[in-house]
């Protein structure tokens, strides 16, 4: 690797605050949402400045997804990935969902370049392997694709420290 593009993170970086198996978590049915409702429309304000639903802007994949994508419009194909089937299953936005536990096989399920944008919104920083899960996403998304991750900026309750993973 060419030394200007090295980076290195402090020990413990990537260590989540709750190492429970996210397959546990999603083993149940939710219907949440994980963030308010003014979040939501952030990010769908910022998909919709991309373009990401604009006609003619092509498939979208949406990993660490739910029933819910923050897409203000349908994009042209919406693909998503998640831990829940129903959940997934119940996705009004999406034409195609998958399951697939990121965690234990960060590969993407998809051709190379098969995708216009890449979109995950408030799961990468949650993810243990987020640089290889990332590097996937460069794959899947077209040499000139679009690649979004919304990061989550969220405390914790200081009296429950669990509170903030079911939010």
């Amino acid at each position: 690797m060419d030394p200007r593009h090295a980076s290195s993170f402090p020990e413990g970086f990537f260590v989540r605050g709750d190492e429970t198996d996210d397959a546990d978590f999603y083993a149940f049915d939710r219907f949440v949402t994980h963030i308010d409702d003014g979040a939501i429309g952030a990010i769908g304000e910022l998909y919709a400045e991309l373009q990401l639903a604009a006609p003619g802007s092509g498939p979208v994949l949406d990993i660490c997804s739910s029933w819910i994508s923050h897409f203000p419009t349908r994009p042209d194909r919406l693909v998503v990935t998640g831990m829940n089937a129903n959940e997934l299953a119940a996705n009004e936005m999406a034409d195609e969902w998958h399951v697939q536990d990121l965690n234990v096989d960060p590969a993407l399920a998809h051709d190379d370049a098969a995708f216009a944008a890449v979109t995950c919104a408030v799961s990468v920083d949650y993810h243990p392997t987020a640089r290889r899960l990332c590097r996937g996403c460069s794959f899947a998304a077209t040499g000139r694709g679009v690649r979004v991750y919304v990061l989550e900026s969220m405390l914790p309750d200081e009296g429950d420290p669990g509170l903030a993973r079911e939010r």
